[in-house]
């Protein structure tokens, strides 16, 4: 048995040297025949005019200068961005290319990034309005007024509130945030919620010397700091922020979700929209109106769909348990404080624990890190 084996091995040396010595070399890939439809199909949702990514690589003479970048950002798979690890499970919306792609763009780059000949496909349709369905939506909220953003400089978070106009409950299959400038809305989200209890709707500056907005102000105008905090503690602990809803949370490429057939998320008429805003400043002054725009479920749903984050109920830092009462308030959300990391640290863990009291179905997670953070179950 041994030697036959090794018989036919040496038998197919010759073949195999053979064919590669009679093979014509490859040419190389084009942008018009290979590139541009991999980018228009995976990357110009961003990279295009008026978009959040820092160029448009619409065209071949936009994409040409950055053929070695792009290249390094494929193959590093630093772009497009998506950090779900496979080896745990299939992912819906999955943004990533196929091995066979970034080998595609590596040697269009490694040749000298071509155009070649022929025509190059078409630019996907982006819609600027609302077509995410067979119909619009049949509800519209847009923020109450331009939000107006310096030049220059950085802004923190803020909210802007907007006075529910529904007379009656209704349940949504789908939702769309909108950014009225997508130039300069970095991230965004929308709720439906309540006013803080010993607040009413009023206006108050988006930031220091900013903007005067409509937001809950407190009725009790001579409120301190600490007793705004306390107070809002003290709400956050007894109602467990109920009635508080994130509706869809916005991210440059995203601002859409269309709920699992049979389950819609409600919205309440006694509750206020609410658009929790995060912008970048481009040099010049500019302006921002985002919008909302909701479908109405067409069948009554058997479930109903709810967000919520484990940001406001109880965290373990460093195998200590957190509580709300003590320590920094979170800039974000009435919840357990969060320690400052310790500098040097090479892992520090955080754990936010929902403990649920009722049977749930879980359709889907927002895992929600900014560049310090390295892995997240």
């Amino acid at each position: 048995m041994k030697r036959l084996l090794y018989g036919a091995f040496v038998l197919v040396i010759p073949l195999l040297t053979a064919t590669l010595g009679s093979a014509e070399p490859l040419a190389a890939p084009t942008f018009n025949a290979d590139v541009a439809e991999i980018l228009y199909n995976n990357c110009t949702t961003c990279h295009r005019s008026g978009q959040v990514a820092p160029m448009s690589l619409t065209s071949y003479a936009e994409v040409r200068p950055w053929a070695r970048a792009i290249k390094s950002k494929v193959v590093s798979r630093e772009m497009p961005p998506w950090h779900a690890d496979p080896r745990y499970g299939n992912f819906q919306n999955v943004r990533v290319l196929t091995q066979d792609q970034v080998n595609t763009i590596v040697a269009w780059a490694d040749a000298g990034a071509p155009q070649g000949t022929g025509a190059v496909p078409t630019l996907p349709d982006f819609p600027e309005g609302w077509a995410h369905l067979d119909r619009p939506p049949d509800y519209i909220v847009e923020m109450p007024l331009d939000v107006e953003l310096p030049a220059e400089g950085e802004i923190p978070y803020f909210d802007v509130w907007t006075e529910n106009p529904l007379t009656e409950e209704k349940f949504i299959e789908a939702v769309q945030l909108r950014p009225g400038n997508q130039a300069v809305v970095h991230h965004a989200g929308g709720y439906i919620k309540p006013l803080p209890t010993g607040t009413r709707f009023g206006a108050k500056p988006a930031f220091p010397g900013g903007q005067m907005l409509p937001r809950p102000v407190p009725i009790n105008e001579n409120e301190t700091r600490e007793e705004r905090i306390a107070r809002a503690r003290e709400q956050a602990t007894a109602e467990g922020e109920q009635g508080t809803e994130l509706l869809l949370f916005y991210v440059p490429g995203g601002g859409f979700q269309k709920f699992p057939e049979g389950t819609a998320k409600r919205l309440d008429p006694d509750r206020y929209f609410s658009f929790s805003l995060h912008y970048n400043l481009t040099g010049k002054p500019e302006t921002d109106r985002s919008a909302l725009g909701f479908w109405f479920a067409q069948e009554t749903p058997h479930h109903e769909v709810l967000t919520t984050s484990t940001t406001g109920k109880s965290r373990i830092v460093a195998r200590k348990e957190l509580v709300a009462t003590s320590g920094v308030p979170d800039p974000f959300n009435i919840g357990p404080p969060v320690p400052v990391i310790p500098p040097h640290d090479g892992d520090w863990e955080i754990t936010g624990i929902w403990a649920l009291t009722d049977d749930v179905t879980l359709y889907g997670l927002w895992p929600h890190m900014h560049l310090r953070g390295k892995d997240m179950t």
